[in-house]
């Protein structure tokens, strides 16, 4: 149950106005309680809020979800930080954030997300194989998540086709999807 929405064997570069709609994900919303992301880039240090990939819709309170560089917990910003978020319908957070200065080296990286439990924000967040010891905070429940009907936003956040916070990088993979295994 993994949609890979690889780059077919190239590494586009994201100068911090250009973006891939890689479309709608379907039921990816719905089943956010097993998600799964996988995801190679690259990037350099920068000054500025950076998201990877986002969507946020308009039913209700907004939901949806983003990997953000630069960060924190707080949603402000936060020099080396990642934080990957989901808000649901009810406009509730979960959030994953987590201080990583060496994946902003320009160099390759994978990062490996797995929603473990979202109600408690139970994650397995790992980057290069390890895993992260990230922050965590929850006020979002599985039963508030809807399909996502704006498109993903790769190299931006897609806010209800309004694109921020554009992505300086490369994007070598990505994938997305549930998984009942791990």
């Amino acid at each position: 149950d993994i949609t890979d929405c690889g780059f077919l064997g190239t590494s586009p570069a994201f100068d911090g106005s250009t973006w891939v709609n890689v479309g709608t994900l379907g039921d990816f919303g719905l089943n956010l309680k097993a998600g799964v992301i996988d995801v190679m880039f690259k990037t350099e240090g920068t000054a500025e809020r950076m998201t990877l990939l986002g969507v946020t819709d308009s039913p209700g309170k907004h939901p949806g979800f983003s990997i953000d560089f630069n960060t924190g917990l707080n949603m402000q910003f936060q020099r080396h930080c990642v934080c990957i978020w989901f808000r649901d319908y009810h406009g509730h957070t979960s959030r994953c954030c987590a201080e990583l200065p060496a994946v902003f080296d320009n160099a390759w990286h994978s990062l490996s997300l797995r929603v473990m439990d979202i109600d408690t924000a139970h994650f397995r967040f790992r980057i290069d194989g390890r895993l992260v010891d990230a922050a965590s905070s929850s006020q979002a429940s599985s039963e508030g998540f809807l399909n996502l009907a704006h498109p993903l936003g790769v190299g931006c956040h897609n806010d209800r086709s309004k694109q921020s916070q554009f992505f300086k990088g490369s994007i070598r993979a990505l994938k997305l999807g549930v998984s009942h295994i791990d």
